[in-house]
């Protein structure tokens, strides 16, 4: 599996994405940029939100939300169902999912046709700087995701 450094030069590595979407059709990103503390610190908040009892994490339980934000137990979502076959086992993982947050008063994230993309997160109370790491990281993978888009233009 070809492994490209997207911080070299942008046609040097647009090359290379290319070569490896023909060939491969998939690729591993190094010299993203994300710091490794910040990709450290999203695995041990996590850590220590799924090492939480069941009652803890169903503080921030899905349930209700139409954007499927917060906490997902066991067995609560089945991929398989989403491609047509209503009959798949649930998936045997639980999951906690978020999204970017709404823009306070930009009607663009309120509309009807909105609704579900721009959902208010659900968030635990513990562990307590879960929020601000999430969010972090998640600008971090969005500078990435712009970046690779740019590159592909």
């Amino acid at each position: 599996v070809p492994v490209i450094d997207i911080s070299q030069d942008h046609h040097v590595v647009a090359e290379m994405v290319n070569e490896a979407c023909i060939k491969w059709g998939f690729f591993l990103v190094s010299g993203h940029g994300v710091p490794k503390h910040l990709i450290d610190r999203m695995f041990s908040v996590s850590y220590e939100f799924f090492n939480l009892s069941e009652e803890e994490k169903l503080q921030c339980d899905s349930t209700g939300c139409k954007g499927g934000r917060g906490y997902f137990s066991v067995g609560k979502k089945a991929l398989a169902r989403t491609y047509g076959d209503l009959n798949a086992p649930s998936d045997q993982k639980e999951t906690f999912v978020s999204g970017a947050e709404p823009i306070d008063g930009d009607p663009y994230y309120f509309t009807p046709e909105s609704e579900g993309h721009f959902a208010e997160n659900i968030w635990p109370t513990y562990p307590s700087d879960m929020k601000q790491v999430w969010m972090m990281y998640r600008e971090a993978c969005q500078g990435v995701a712009d970046k690779l888009l740019n590159i592909m233009e």
